[in-house]
């Protein structure tokens, strides 16, 4: 009954959020907003509000080993939407990126009153923000170094500079991935 509880949040969370990625591809850059710098992209902020008053209700209800299940079963449908629906399919600008960043931040903090590490569930999502965020030049040697791990068939978290930048969880492919989608 719990994982049938974590589907429905995801699912929701999902349905709410899926014109994100829309409104990624059909702007020139990045959709822009109103808000203050630093806040969630007015698209995602509903479905992030939804899921966070929905976990938020369900707390109290449950004893905290089931709780617990539920919101970690949430997060990885959750971070495979952001990192694979939208991190490795639309298209960022520099702006875009940094947006995508504050973006996964929000989601993050979403679940934090639930863990003392809510980002440690989010691995794949942030090393995409992270990403999209670098600098040409640290661009090019995350593709070179990740490339160079790929030939060896050693795992990214091995190379000290790459696991120091939290891409260490990705492969060589996902990294590519990702920096293809920068503009």
């Amino acid at each position: 009954w719990g994982l049938r509880i974590a589907q429905e949040l995801a699912l929701t969370f999902g349905r709410a959020a899926v014109g994100y990625k829309e409104a990624v591809e059909s702007a020139d850059s990045y959709p822009t907003h109103t808000g203050a710098a630093g806040t969630v992209t007015p698209i995602l902020e509903p479905a992030m509000a939804q899921l966070q008053a929905r976990l938020h209700a369900l707390a109290p209800s449950l004893d905290g080993p089931s709780f617990r299940d539920i919101w970690r079963a949430v997060t990885v449908p959750v971070n495979r939407f952001l990192f694979n629906y939208v991190a490795t399919e639309a298209f960022f600008s520099q702006a875009g990126a940094h947006q995508f960043a504050v973006d996964c931040a929000g989601m993050v903090a979403v679940f934090s009153p639930f863990t003392k590490r809510p980002a440690a569930h989010f691995r794949e999502m942030l090393a995409a923000a992270r990403l999209l965020t670098l600098g040409d030049q640290d661009t090019q040697e995350v593709v070179r170094k990740a490339s160079m791990q790929a030939a060896v068939g050693e795992p990214l978290w091995r190379e000290p500079w790459l696991a120091q930048l939290g891409v260490g969880c990705l492969s060589a492919q996902q990294v590519i991935a990702v920096v293809e989608r920068r503009l």
